[in-house]
Parts: structure tokens; sequence; C-alpha cells
């Protein structure tokens, strides 16, 4: 063999051996590449599931507010409900106490009425009887007979009973 074709073996093998070699470094530069894209998808998967508990946590709070305002708004229609019966009947209550009112009044004024009547009957038969008194066939009238009517009581026989005029 000569030293040329051992010189092209022994490049031969040292070119086959730096190929292996860079293969190998390529091969490890591989496996860091996988290794740092493997950390860096499980570093971006834990804050994205950060993301997702923290949205999830937002998302039933908000949930949570969203059922405890439509109780109180549930409250507040039935309060306000409850609001509106209640005002009917203090209406209700206040027409039927105005109409009682109204009824005593009336009762009042019949009242007076009542009293009043048998006054007014009295000074009815009174000018009935001034304007009806004629002096006594006689001819003979006391002095200041004729001055004064006489009172209801010379009249009977004339004059109507108290309680048959109305």
């Amino acid at each position: 063999m000569s030293v040329e074709s051992t010189r092209k073996r022994g490049s031969a093998i040292i070119h086959g051996l730096s190929r292996q070699v860079m293969e190998r470094r390529m091969s490890s530069t591989a496996q860091q590449d996988i290794q740092i894209e493997r950390e860096t998808y499980q570093q971006s998967r834990q804050g994205l599931d950060s993301l997702y508990q923290e949205a999830k946590k937002k998302l039933n709070e908000e949930i949570q507010t969203r059922l405890d305002v439509e109780k109180e708004l549930l409250l507040q229609i039935s309060m306000k409900q409850e609001t509106e019966v209640v005002l009917r009947l203090l209406e209700k209550d206040i027409h039927e106490k105005q109409d009682i009112i109204s009824l005593r009044n009336q009762l009042e004024e019949i009242k007076a009425q009542q009293v009043s009547e048998p006054k007014e009957r009295k000074t009815n038969a009174r000018k009935i009887a001034k304007s009806i008194w004629m002096p006594p066939p006689s001819g003979g009238c006391p002095v200041g007979a004729a001055a004064r009517p006489p009172s209801a009581r010379h009249f009977r026989h004339r004059v109507a009973p108290l309680h048959s005029i109305r």
C-alpha cells in the first residue's frame, strides 16, 4: 500500500470521523434544541394553565355575583308588589273612612234639623196664629189686645195640632 493510498484512506477515515463528530454534534445540538423547546412548551403550558385557572375563578365569581344580584332583584320585586298591595288596601281604607265621616256629617245635619224642626214648628204656628187672628165678635176688645196677638193656645180649635204640620 502506498503512502498515497494510506493517505487517502486516512483522509477518508478522518473525513468519516469528522462527519460522525459533526453528526453527533448536530445530534446533541438537536437534542438540546428539543430539550429547550420542551421546556419552553412546559413553561407556556404552565402559564396558560395559570391564565385558565384565573379566568375560571373570575367566571365563577361573576356567576355568583349574578346569582346574588338576581336574588336581590327578585326580593325587590316582591317588596314592590307587597307595597302596591298595601297601598291599595290603604286607599280602600281611606275611602271607607271618608264614607264613614261623610255619613257622620249627614247624621249630624239630620240631628241638627230634627232639633231645629220643633222650634220652626212653634215659630210657624205663631205666624199662622198671627195671620188668622180675629178680634172677638162682641166688639169688646181689652186694652192692648189688638196690639199683641193671642198665643196659639187661644186658637186650638182653629189651628191644626203641631204634629200634623209637616
